[in-house]
């Protein structure tokens, strides 16, 4: 009897479990998409800031930047019915007549069903919680190096302009010089 309670047991969760994933993976990763509009927000509030800073610096106008961060969806995990295995109660059913004690053994079948529902219930979730938050970090790298890649290209591109300091020091001496003219006469 616990055999086979637990045979059906295995393919009906099997069976629920895996259409409750394939049903509610939207909700899943419903997080997953909420970082990646945030991420790129902050990508775009960021290029905005520093093309206002280096158009203030040195009225360079930055061009504009559209910022992808993009994951593939995470594929639902494996579905995998387990139990606990209670050695009490497996050596009772086996020794008790079930003809007699036929309600007892469909009540604690039946609070050993409860708790295997919520326990695979608990394990499907915690496999998308793992899946999804693997492809928020990644998304978080991922924003942060392109953030990354921006200042270095701007780092680049001024290192290899030519400074105008010397051109800008000769201007002011020969200011000084005129004012000095200009004084004496």
């Amino acid at each position: 009897m616990l055999a086979a309670w637990r045979q059906w047991l295995g393919e009906f969760l099997q069976a629920e479990l895996s259409e409750v994933s394939r049903t509610q993976q939207a909700m899943f990763v419903a997080p997953l998409h909420q970082v990646r509009t945030h991420l790129t927000r902050s990508l775009r509030a960021f290029h905005d800031r520093l093309a206002d800073h280096v158009k203030s610096a040195l009225g360079v106008t930055l061009a504009p930047h559209e910022f992808l961060l993009e994951v593939p969806e995470p594929t639902a995990p494996p579905v995998d019915v387990a139990f606990a295995f209670d050695a009490a109660f497996t050596t009772a059913v086996a020794l008790i007549p079930t003809t007699l004690f036929r309600r007892p053994l469909q009540r604690v079948l039946l609070r050993k069903a409860r708790y295997e529902v919520e326990k695979n219930l608990s394990r499907l979730a915690a496999g998308w919680r793992d899946r999804v938050a693997g492809l928020i970090d990644r998304l978080t790298r991922d924003a942060e190096q392109q953030a990354r890649d921006e200042l270095g290209t701007l780092e680049h591109t001024l290192a290899q302009t030519a400074s105008s300091a010397p051109g800008l020091r000769q201007v002011i001496h020969e200011l000084e010089q005129f004012q000095t003219r200009l004084r004496t006469e």
